[in-house]
């Protein structure tokens, strides 16, 4: 029942047992895209516009956008049904919200200016959208509550876990400062966001 309710349809990185499950969302996500490994036979430096694999990228952060927003929904349910933790749960939707914005803004970006930027990892949207499903259903049973608060802690840290791991925000590569400074204060924001849960875990103890 515990490992149930702390799983999100199986992609989760379940790091509060003795011998976790594979990361299928941070390890399944995201691999070294085959122009980078041209590079390392002997292919030429520098950047290598994204090219064809443009629609496939922008495609790609469109359903990243749609995670972010499913999450953001994740943690406005759960201020719904416990608002003694207002500040926490609020905090991490609009974070949530705000990181949804920037992935337009960086859709934008990669679209004016895709000569700054190469692949740099292929993107797998279907573990996206597997993800975004078993959040899904996590809301639905959190409306019929089904989950405890003591468990849905455990499940939004290792989301936000997760996606430290999945490395997603490295899809492209480029020097548009613009766009770095979005990646690094999204990786920050995430940090912040598993450090807080785990800060609550541990007084909820």
């Amino acid at each position: 029942m515990y490992a149930s309710l702390l799983r999100i349809s199986g992609v989760l990185h379940l790091g509060i047992f003795d011998q976790p499950e594979k990361n299928e969302f941070s390890n399944g996500l995201l691999e070294a895209h085959p122009s980078l490994e041209a590079k390392g036979r002997g292919g030429k430096e520098g950047l290598a516009p994204m090219g064809k694999d443009s629609k496939a990228i922008l495609d790609a952060m469109k359903v990243m956008k749609e995670f972010e927003l499913t999450v953001a929904e994740l943690y406005r349910t759960c201020n719904s049904l416990w608002p003694e933790d207002d500040a926490l749960w609020k905090n991490l939707e609009q974070a949530e919200m705000r990181h949804a914005e920037t992935v337009d803004k960086m859709i934008s970006i990669l679209s004016e200016r895709p000569d700054f930027f190469e692949p740099n990892r292929l993107f797998k949207p279907a573990a996206v959208r597997t993800s975004i499903l078993g959040i899904r259903g996590d809301i639905e049973r959190l409306k019929r509550r089904e989950i405890p608060k003591n468990k849905i802690l455990f499940i939004a840290r290792d989301l936000e876990q997760s996606v430290i791991e999945s490395k997603y925000f490295e899809v492209v590569k480029g020097r548009d400062v613009e766009y770095q400074n979005m990646i690094e204060e999204m990786r920050i924001d995430t940090m912040a966001h598993r450090d807080e849960l785990n800060k609550k875990i541990e007084e909820t103890k």
